[in-house]
């Protein structure tokens, strides 16, 4: 691959052609000694004017520093134990999968749509006053990672000032409704001359750009046309979605939510892409699917075992095996990003308790923020000098 090529891959990260130049030299030799996460926090936060923040101790005997108006935490929260969870950079990645230099690049993104007022979506007349909040940006975004990776909500109230349950969804749908707003562009699907970048990777087939999957997200039983949601596959009520990844993991588009009755192929049959596939690839190019989605172009799918079964020649049945190996192995790419997406978003893993047009609101806010510390993670690993 030429740095010409690189240069296209990566130029929607915005990296200088010279770092995108030396991307196969780097990798392979990136053994030397790398900025320890304190040090990255540490150059964000001094940008921020907000370097204080790593400088207060996680000892027993300092922590009530946090309590005194004077700290530099009083300008992150008021509230103790969100103060107490910054101080700690290792626990702060346990609960929220991100550093607290992530936390703060995300939060520039999003800062300005989360201050903006929040209005009464479920007021009773159209001249009710905007909603008051009494959280502030960080303090909200900090909830509604939370809340995304933590099942329950009580928890979730007492640590954010025990809050009533219907305040903290309040928070969470305002939230959710920003990052699908300001980071609507993370979700796009890649033009013409970025896909031709894309040949080679998957060894399956040299044109394929994209792999696609389907994932169910459990919700509860309709009280009406309940039998459209229920999937004999999965044995649920359920929603399904449409997710097309790249090589790098990167969520390029995500379509639906379907009823759980229907299959993958029916699914896709009424996707954009089935029905508008010009739009989205050019002649030749290929996405790689599993069987469910057996139907024929532009899907490459696992050659079915009746098939293979039929076959009398031991080494074209050998060759039919080793192909459906080698598209397995190429397609276990969307595999993680779904283990990735519910990682972060173990809410989508469970069975969800409100209404099903919240789930896939918050669906697609969790691709949006995949895709963000994707790109961000990529970067870092591009950018950290050789040794």
């Amino acid at each position: 691959m030429s740095s010409q090529s690189l240069d296209a891959l990566f130029s929607d990260l915005g990296l200088p052609p010279e770092i995108v130049a030396g991307f196969i030299a780097i990798l392979p030799t990136l053994v030397g000694r790398r900025r320890t996460e304190h040090e990255l926090n540490r150059e964000l936060l001094e940008d921020l004017h907000l370097s204080p923040l790593l400088d207060v101790p996680n000892t027993p005997q300092h922590q009530n520093l946090s309590s005194d108006p004077s700290s530099p935490l009083q300008s992150i929260s008021n509230l103790e134990a969100v103060r107490m969870l910054f101080c700690n950079p290792t626990q702060f990645r346990q609960m929220t999968m991100l550093t607290i230099t992530e936390f703060f690049l995300l939060h520039d993104a999003l800062h300005e749509s989360i201050a903006s007022v929040r209005p009464e979506h479920d007021a009773p007349h159209p001249h009710s006053h905007p909603m008051p909040t009494r959280l502030n940006t960080i303090e909200q975004l900090l909830l509604w990672i939370v809340y995304l990776e933590e099942v329950g909500v009580k928890g979730i109230s007492w640590v954010f000032g025990l809050l009533p349950t219907n305040t903290l969804h309040r928070y969470v749908d305002h939230v959710t409704r920003c990052v699908n707003s300001a980071l609507q562009d993370e979700l796009r699907w890649p033009s013409a001359e970025l896909r031709e970048c894309l040949y080679g990777y998957f060894s399956i087939c040299d044109t394929a750009v994209a792999v696609l999957d389907g994932t169910h997200c459990e919700i509860e039983e309709p009280t009406y046309d309940s039998r459209r949601y229920y999937s004999g596959y999965k044995h649920m009520t359920s929603q399904n979605y449409l997710v097309h990844v790249n090589v790098l993991g990167i969520v390029l588009k995500v379509e639906g939510p379907f009823p759980g009755r229907r299959n993958d192929r029916a699914d896709y049959n009424v996707s954009e892409v089935a029905q508008h596939p010009e739009q989205f690839l050019s002649p030749g190019e290929r996405i790689l699917a599993d069987g469910g989605f057996v139907g024929g172009h532009p899907l490459l799918v696992p050659i079915h075992s009746t098939i293979i079964q039929k076959e009398t020649d031991k080494k074209r049945k050998a060759m039919m095996l080793e192909i459906n190996e080698e598209l397995k192995d190429n397609r276990l790419m969307v595999e993680d990003v779904f283990s990735w997406l519910k990682a972060r978003a173990k809410r989508l893993d469970f069975r969800y308790g409100r209404e099903r047009g919240r789930q896939s609101e918050e669906f697609f806010a969790a691709c949006s923020l995949h895709n963000f510390v994707r790109r961000e993670r990529i970067k870092v690993a591009l950018c950290k000098p050789k040794a």
